[in-house]
């Protein structure tokens, strides 16, 4: 099982501090994972890291620029601070 499915795994179930842990594991051993980067900045969203999370959710945009997910959080971010934001609106 790798890293980067168990802490998509945990962090689906809320557990954002697994997640985390599992994330930077799976960073450091293929740094140019944009999932990996998109789950922990959900991540660090859940655990009320705005700044952290969005650093990791640009970075994943950067290397993937059509990663949904993570312009979706980026949207979900943006909303809940008050920004316009032109990432991709929610479903």
């Amino acid at each position: 099982e790798s890293l980067l499915r168990r802490g998509a795994e945990q962090v689906l179930a809320g557990r954002s501090e697994e997640a985390r842990g599992l994330l930077e594991q799976a960073l450091a051993v293929r740094p140019e994972q944009s999932e990996a980067l998109w789950l922990l900045g959900w991540a660090e969203m859940q655990q009320g890291r705005r700044v952290e999370a969005r650093r990791h959710l640009e970075k994943a945009l950067a290397r993937r620029p059509d990663s949904k997910e993570a312009a979706r959080l980026l949207a979900q971010l943006d909303r809940e601070e008050g920004k316009s934001g032109t990432a991709l609106p929610p479903h």
